[in-house]
Parts: structure tokens; sequence; C-alpha cells
């Protein structure tokens, strides 16, 4: 005589048959949950948790017993990017998770705003490497009357002095931005 039974398994669990004094007996084992641990360099969130701000942060360790430190990370309020620093007091590790891949891209985002990357290798934040125009190429400056003008990239000293400056701009409204800048100093300073 053949006979079929079906047992489901608790989810979490694992479970093992044995044979017992003619029995066949079913062990439930709950599986052990790994507490999760962030690493050096992880970039981990932070839920709101009823504050007005959550976190994302590259995790640099611990302070203390359980005060996070980060390489760096942005502070958000809903959909905005309030600050990026980095530093002690990110709060408590309890309160972070593995960070999603958008809110990964959002900090990533924030870095690169502000002429910034992550180097995961050396674990270090790093200067974006400023555009430069291929021989030939235009860019745009700032000439000394505030107007924004243009050259064609020819390695020269004229071009490696704009660019050493940083007068020296992939697009034309780039430029404009910066004149801008320049010429409201120029109208708040006082004449002496």
């Amino acid at each position: 005589m053949e006979q079929e039974f079906k047992i489901q398994v608790p989810d979490g669990c694992s479970a093992k048959i044995e044979q017992q004094d003619g029995f066949l007996v079913v062990v439930f084992e709950q599986k052990k949950e790994e507490k999760w641990v962030p690493k050096d360099g992880d970039i981990i969130a932070c839920d709101e948790n009823g504050y007005i701000y959550s976190c994302i942060i590259i995790y640099a360790g611990l302070i203390e017993k359980d005060k996070v430190t980060a390489y760096a990370g942005v502070v958000v309020k809903g959909e905005e990017s309030i600050e990026l620093s980095s530093g002690a007091s990110w709060g408590r590790i309890k309160d972070y998770r593995p960070a999603t891949d958008a809110e990964k891209q959002r900090l990533f985002d924030a870095l690169a705003k502000k002429g910034k990357r992550w180097n995961p290798e050396t674990k270090q934040i790093e200067n974006l490497p400023r555009w430069r125009a291929k021989d030939g190429e235009k860019y745009y400056f700032v000439s000394d009357c505030l107007d924004v003008d243009f050259n064609s990239e020819d390695s020269d000293e004229y071009d490696d002095s704009y660019y050493a400056a940083g007068n020296y701009f992939k697009t034309e409204e780039a430029a404009e931005r910066a004149a801008e800048k320049i010429r409201e100093i120029l109208k708040e300073s006082e004449a002496e």
C-alpha cells in the first residue's frame, strides 16, 4: 500500500524527516536570522522613523557603541536633497538598512552636484575630473568685460590659463551663470 502525505513547511523554517520506532517524524527548525551588519564602504539608508528627515550614507563605522559615522551622506526630505556632509552624528545603527539602488543613485547625484564622487576601491570621496575640450573643440569663458566668449582648444597658454583659473566652460549657459555671479559680486562691492 502506497500513501502520500503533504505537509507544508512554515515560513522561516527548514524540515527534516526522521524515522523513529516505525514512524516518520517531521522536525521543523526555525532558521536563524542572520543579523545584518554593514561593512566599511556600504551604502546604507535610514528611513524617517518619525523624523522629518531621512539619510543615505556611505558607512565608515561606529563611534561609541551604536552611533554611525560616514564618509559622506545626504540628508533628504521627501524628494528634496537637503545637505551633503561627512563625519559623525548620523544617528544609531539600529535605524539603518541597506540602501536601494534608487537611494544609492540619489547619493551619487548629490555628490556629483558638488563635483565629487565615491571611489569604493580607495574608500575616499574624490573630486570629479574637470571637463576639458579636445583639440579643435569649442569652450566658453568669461571675458575681461564680463561677456561670454569662446575659443577653440589649441592647448596653448591662453587655453591653459583659462582652464587653470576655472574660467573654462563646456556650455555657453554655464559660462553665463558664472558671469552673472561675478557681475553681482562687483555690483555689491564698495568702491574705495
